[in-house]
């Protein structure tokens, strides 16, 4: 049966939890053991074949502080799994845990810190009140809607009839400042839409109603810096 753990939680500011651990001395014991004989059946020490060396002379050739970093990296993520499993807590981040006491033939002592989900609580929604507000919806508001719905399935398809709003027409446009065309300027065969904030209002006025291969002209006014 596994030695028990002495756990004590305290809540934290920013939904934090700290946790102290006071592991039994027994298990401290039992890993400095099993670390000891891991390490001594992998160590290789002159004049003994690999894994037959001492176990005092392994540990003595290692030390005191690599010894005990070693139980550390053995005995801390399986003590804070057990304490954490025991409250039955669930972290959303990895424990940050410091070692407080730890030395052989005495209980161990550890702090973690660690992060869990944060806890809500809700009001009564019996005491929420919204204003009935009613919206009016005439034919024109849903005849606008009904076009922006459609407007994006629509089909270009040549007719043979004037130009009217809402038309996409294929036009070439010949750009003069002061008598002399403006090549930079000017496109050949490019569509326009006859639909206001698309096309310029001056072209707007001037094109609804012509025909094809007929030619309109219209003055436009921009600025200095153009």
């Amino acid at each position: 049966m596994p030695a028990e753990l002495s756990v004590v939680t305290e809540p934290l500011p920013k939904s934090q939890v700290g946790m102290t651990i006071e592991v039994p001395a027994e298990l401290v014991d039992a890993t400095y053991e099993k670390v000891l004989n891991r390490l001594a059946s992998r160590a290789k020490l002159e004049g003994f074949r690999p894994g037959r060396a001492p176990r005092q002379l392994v540990e003595a050739r290692l030390g005191p502080a690599v010894l005990r970093e070693e139980v550390v990296e053995a005995i801390v993520p399986e003590v804070v799994q057990r304490a954490l499993r025991e409250k039955s807590i669930d972290p959303i981040d990895n424990p940050d845990v410091e070692v407080v006491e730890l030395e052989r033939g005495r209980p161990a002592k550890l702090k973690a810190t660690f992060s869990v989900m944060p806890q809500v609580t809700l009001g009564d929604t019996a005491t929420l009140s919204a204003p009935d507000t009613s919206i009016e919806v005439n034919d024109e508001m849903l005849e606008r809607r009904l076009d922006d719905l459609l407007e994006p399935l629509a089909e270009v398809a040549p007719v043979e009839r004037e130009l009217r709003a809402g038309d996409i027409a294929v036009i070439d446009v010949e750009v003069e400042a002061d008598g002399a065309t403006v090549e930079s300027e000017s496109r050949k065969a490019m569509e326009a839409e006859l639909k206001e904030g698309v096309l310029l209002p001056e072209l707007l006025a001037v094109l609804p109603g012509t025909f094809v291969d007929e030619s309109r002209e219209a003055a436009v006014d921009f600025p200095a810096d153009y």
